[in-house]
This record gives C-alpha cells, sequence and structure tokens, in this order.
C-alpha cells in the first residue's frame, strides 16, 4: 500500500477504461455516482467460481489475482475485476481475490444496469468496447459470429417475407428469442441478399456499416497474415462484432458457396437496440460471455 489519501475521484478512473472510451463526461458522471470508494481487506474473494456476480471493482491501491482457466494474473492500479463476469449475468467461471489490504471503487451490477437502461449511450459505450475486444481474439470472434455451431444450423429456405425474416432472427443464437417484439420491429428493416461463391461481403479498410444474418449457405471468415479462418453457416452474423465497435473491416469474409442472406443495416439496428433494452442488454452479455470463454480456452 502507499501512503497516499485513499480517496481518487472515481470519474478520473473511468476515463481511463477501454470500454468506456469516447464517452461523453457527463454520462461518466452518471456511472461514477454509481460508485462507491472501498478498503477490501487481504484474501477477500472478489469473484467466486460457480457464482454469479454482483459487482465489479475498479483498482485503486493494491492488487487482486484473477484465475481464469488455467491461467492466473495479477490486476493493480487502473484494473477492473469483475466487469465481463457481471456483464454475462451467468455464474462467473474464474475466481478472483484480493492479494492484502487494496483501495478499489465498486460498482454493483444493479447500479450498471439501471445506468444502462437509463442512458443508451452508457449502453452502447460498452456494446463498442466490449466488440472492440472480440476483434482481437480470433477465438471470440468465431464464437461471435458462428451460428449453430461450426458449420452452422438448419438452412432457411422459401420466401424471406417479414414472417420468414422474423423466424431467421428467432432461431439465430445471436438474437435474444424472447424479444419478440424487437424482432418483429427489425424484421421489418431487413433486406435480402445473395452472393454466389466466391463473392466478398465486403472490402476490407471499409467502414463496416451493417452486418449480415446467413440463412443458407456458408460464408468464411480469413485473416491469411494471422493463419485462420472460420465458416459461417445459417444463423451466424458476419460483420456484427465490427459493427458494434463502429470500426472499420479487419478481416475479410467472402461466401464459401452461393449464400442467402438478411443485411442488417446499423442505423436501424441501433435505433431498435435503444427502443428494446432488454434486447441490447443481452447483446451485450452475450459478447461478454464470448470473450470470458475465449480467454479461458486460452489459459
Amino acid at each position: 500500500m502507499s501512503t497516499r489519501p485513499p480517496f481518487v475521484g472515481p470519474l478520473l478512473h473511468l476515463r481511463t477504461l477501454p470500454a468506456l472510451e469516447g464517452l461523453a463526461p457527463a454520462y461518466l458522471t452518471v456511472l461514477a455516482q454509481e460508485m462507491e470508494e472501498v478498503l477490501l481487506p487481504g484474501g477477500m474473494p472478489l469473484l467466486t467460481p460457480g457464482s454469479l456476480a454482483q459487482e465489479l471493482h475498479v483498482i485503486v491501491d493494491g492488487a487482486v489475482t484473477i484465475r481464469r482457466g488455467g491461467r492466473v494474473t495479477s490486476a493493480g492500479p487502473g484494473d477492473v475485476v469483475g466487469f465481463l463476469e457481471v456483464l454475462t449475468q451467468e455464474a462467473s467461471p474464474g475466481g478472483a481475490w484480493v492479494d492484502g489490504d487494496t483501495v478499489a471503487l465498486k460498482l454493483d451490477a444493479e447500479g450498471l444496469r439501471e445506468a444502462c437502461e437509463r442512458h443508451f449511450a452508457i449502453l452502447m459505450s460498452l456494446l463498442s468496447g466490449i466488440a472492440r475486444q472480440v476483434l482481437l481474439d480470433p477465438s471470440a470472434l468465431s464464437a461471435v459470429v458462428q451460428g449453430g455451431g461450426p458449420e452452422g444450423g438448419a438452412p432457411l429456405r422459401g420466401e424471406l417475407d417479414r414472417v420468414g425474416r422474423m423466424v431467421a432472427l428467432h432461431r439465430s443464437p445471436a438474437f435474444p428469442s424472447a424479444s419478440m417484439d424487437a424482432l418483429a420491429e427489425l424484421a421489418g428493416s431487413l433486406r435480402e441478399v445473395r452472393f454466389q461463391a466466391g463473392d466478398p461481403l465486403w472490402s476490407v479498410g471499409e467502414p463496416a456499416d451493417g452486418f449480415y444474418l446467413v440463412c443458407d449457405g456458408l460464408v468464411r471468415y480469413a485473416d491469411e497474415a494471422a493463419g485462420w479462418s472460420v465458416d459461417v453457416g445459417p444463423g451466424g452474423v458476419p460483420g456484427l462484432p465490427a459493427t458494434l465497435a463502429r470500426t472499420r473491416w479487419v478481416v475479410a469474409a467472402s461466401a464459401v458457396t452461393d449464400v442467402v442472406a438478411l443485411r442488417v443495416d446499423t442505423e436501424p439496428f441501433l435505433d431498435v437496440l435503444e427502443d428494446h433494452f432488454h434486447m441490447a442488454f443481452q447483446f451485450l452479455g452475450r459478447l461478454a460471455r464470448c470473450v470470458l470463454g475465449a480467454q479461458d480456452r486460452s489459459g
């Protein structure tokens, strides 16, 4: 422990978090007002494997040990413990405990959820921040964009009218199936597109302005420089992470077979997320689960 006073303004620390990069000061202040400065005694568990994470901690002074899979790491000042675990809304796969007396800023799960529900800008910032993490990890990227598995689910053929588009959305694991009102609203903005085998879905380097929901056929993600590829079948959503990250296309995607897909443009999609908080928060949880899962596998 250092000899400096234990209190450090929450706003100062929130400004350094990658997931909140670019968030306006007014919204950072909203989150800061939800945070509580706490002194954590050495040995205290912050995450317990198999238990639901109820709070996250931003470390101000001190250290926390984190175990994920077979990997053990240390978190220090400026690091966040429990962030992804809180967002998954599921039992924590790993554990974390305080090394010695540590000063931290605590934000409980309910406070974060309420802030996201009141201010879509906060939720969108979290979505974009975690989507950027997804793009950095091929394993997480594969998990987010795939449909029913590496070879996809059953193809959806026939006329893709509004009902057909709703069925496609409902069957995809990327879309919360319980949010039927949201899916109905989104279905009205989708348009059917077709690619022949070998056609690119986008040009690397151009701004990501939407994504695709595969209904029939296979799409291959490939990064030749990194030496990996993954096939995305029916129910998969190629382009979703880059669209949420509001970035440019950094990985190539092309049709392996003839492909029928639904095009999801950015602005209508974000409008639906803003109007339907439950669906948007579930999207956030799925991204967090995919990132955590990739971290566990890498350990």
